[in-house]
């Protein structure tokens, strides 16, 4: 039986919908093409992912966008502009709508059990990186059937740049951080305490250095090895780390020797000395055993206070001079003056 003939307008309905597809089609494919590029200008950016996020909501027009990303075997949600969106993805959730393809689900009920407006329309795509599922973005919709699988190619696209982004965003910190940290003890590096010392000082009249050196550290190597000095270091500078603000800047000087920043802005120097006292005590009570080994452990102290005018380099090394003032005269105190 032959085709019946098409009206002129239902020709032009035709005309006008494929001339729609193929406009959306060429904004999603420019929109791939300045993805690429304009994610690799933002890897440094701590917003990175909610900057892609806003991307994916905004190339794809949906309502809602979760990012998932694999942390500790979980898939734990790194950002999402719905307030609803589950924080860790469950095994009862990853079996229903995850898998290593890009899968879409429509649901039934408009609202749940908690009369929460629920989403009609749901797209799950995997982040893939070589073979390695590293997460899964998860698109809510309110239309029904919002999303089509014409648009699946693009999408994949979008998602291998995202992964790739993602990976690389990863990597550029772990770079950055290793670059600022000390590999032994997870300090901060020398350069890096000064870089940061002196942001935080802009403006800041009022702040503390001190000087700390584990004593008879030589003593330590020459006896139990240098295995068990790399030990006392990394538990000393644990210790610090666990009895220090976070406003508060700690980094490896050098060799045994470990300075830190403390914020004084309530200008209460007595406070900061016990505090300073409190931490060589937590120090000297904790017992390090290596092979059976029992190693007695405490450091010295050299507390300086900022006055007006006074540079950063001047205040370090007036800590460093009361920390060998304090070396001289007993070991295992703080000297302030």
């Amino acid at each position: 039986m032959d085709n019946p003939i098409k009206t002129y307008d239902e020709i032009n309905e035709e005309f006008k919908l494929y001339k729609d597809e193929m406009e959306e089609k060429l904004r999603i494919l420019e929109s791939i093409i300045k993805l690429g590029s304009f994610l690799n200008s933002i890897l440094s950016k701590p917003n990175f992912l909610e900057i892609v996020n806003n991307m994916i909501i905004s190339i794809l027009k949906i309502d809602y966008s979760t990012i998932y990303l694999i942390e500790d075997n979980k898939y734990i949600a790194k950002v999402s502009n719905n307030e609803f969106a589950l924080r860790v993805l469950d095994d009862k959730k990853i079996s229903s709508y995850y898998s290593d393809t890009i899968a879409t689900f429509n649901i039934e009920n408009e609202y749940n059990e908690d009369n929460i407006r629920i989403h009609k329309s749901i797209m799950t795509i995997p982040l893939i990186v070589g073979e390695r599922i590293t997460g899964y973005i998860f698109l809510e919709h309110l239309e029904k059937h919002h999303f089509n699988f014409k648009y699946e190619e693009y999408i994949k696209k979008i998602a291998n740049l995202i992964a790739v982004a993602i990976e690389n965003a990863q990597l550029y910190r772990d770079l950055e951080i290793a670059a600022e940290t000390d590999s032994l003890t997870g300090l901060y590096n020398r350069e890096s305490f000064y870089n940061r010392v002196v942001k935080s000082c802009e403006g800041v009249k009022d702040y503390a250095i001190v000087m700390i050196d584990i004593d008879n550290f030589k003593h330590i190597n020459d006896e139990y090895g240098h295995y068990a000095g790399d030990i006392v270091i990394i538990k000393t500078a644990h210790i610090i780390m666990d009895n220090i603000r976070e406003r508060d800047i700690a980094a490896r000087y050098g060799g045994e020797e470990i300075i830190l920043y403390i914020d004084n802005n309530q200008k209460n120097e007595e406070e900061v000395y016990y505090r300073i006292d409190e931490l060589r005590r937590e120090i000297a009570n904790n017992t390090i055993i290596i092979e059976d080994k029992i190693i007695e452990v405490t450091a010295s102290f050299g507390l300086s206070f900022s006055k007006s005018e006074e540079c950063i380099d001047d205040v370090i090394k007036e800590a460093d001079r009361l920390l060998y003032k304090a070396k001289r005269i007993g070991k295992n105190r703080v000297v302030t003056y």
